[in-house]
């Protein structure tokens, strides 16, 4: 039996979890299909729907199930993953490349109007754009669906993005600029299809959406970078400091 996560002195509702945990790692519940139902596990495991319901919500916080409303509950991966975000300045962001990894997908140059978020100025505004993915370092699991969108006078460094830096932080190296702003909002959203496909998510699920906008004195906004995740695998933390006056 697969342990290690969960203490010896353990709730019913884990010791529940830990067996669908074996079940989905010896593949006998295959990444993609659904799990037995709720009254069905409570038959084989000999325990209340409040239990069944507490051991899937502890693996979906781990990354490997997802509950769909009015369809059950999804097997979206046979590994852990989840990433937590500290942040309290733009410097921080270095730690997401330390303790992620990057696989680009695509590259290629838009209109505003063709994305799939509003980006600044006209419509008719060329940008570059690349698609990727990330995952926890040492862990098969994507925990993101990004994409980047940067001004085109800066496109040049997309050719260095399979090397895993921020693309602000080339920007600034490259050309010489300064970012002296970071917006970011985080919001619930339906899960576009494109992510849903690299997440082992369906389209429509429940996702977060981070959206980020860097500044510069000389561009106003230079870069936007879209995420998706899938809310049990990403977390984002950050701290506020009170000025008593």
């Amino acid at each position: 039996m697969s342990s290690g996560i969960f203490n010896k002195k353990r709730p019913r509702y884990q010791l529940v979890a830990e067996e669908l945990l074996q079940g989905i790692e010896d593949g006998s519940y295959a990444v993609g299909e659904l799990l037995p139902s709720e009254a069905q596990l409570c038959e084989q495991h000999g325990v209340s729907r409040h239990t069944v319901r507490s051991a899937i919500r502890e693996l979906a916080e781990r990354g490997l199930l997802s509950a769909q409303p009015g369809v059950g509950t999804r097997i979206v991966s046979r590994k852990m993953g989840q990433y937590t975000q500290n942040m309290k300045e733009i410097s921080d962001l270095a730690g997401y490349v330390e303790e992620t990894t990057r696989r680009v997908l695509e590259q290629k140059s838009l209109r505003a109007a063709d994305a799939e978020i509003p980006l600044p100025g006209d419509a008719d505004d060329q940008w570059h754009m690349f698609e990727a993915v990330r995952q926890v370092v040492d862990e098969d699991v994507n925990i993101a669906w990004t994409q980047v969108f940067v001004l085109p006078q800066y496109a040049a460094v997309l050719s260095d993005v399979s090397e895993n830096e921020l693309v602000h932080s080339l920007i600034e190296t490259r050309f010489g600029i300064r970012t002296t702003n970071l917006r970011q909002a985080i919001k619930a959203v339906a899960c576009p299809a494109g992510a849903a496909q690299c997440l082992g998510l369906e389209p429509g699920d429940p996702a977060l959406s981070v959206l980020r906008e860097y500044v510069s004195e000389k561009d106003g906004v230079y870069e936007v970078s879209w995420s998706i995740h899938p809310p049990e695998r990403f977390e984002s933390k950050i701290e506020l400091v009170l000025t008593l006056g």
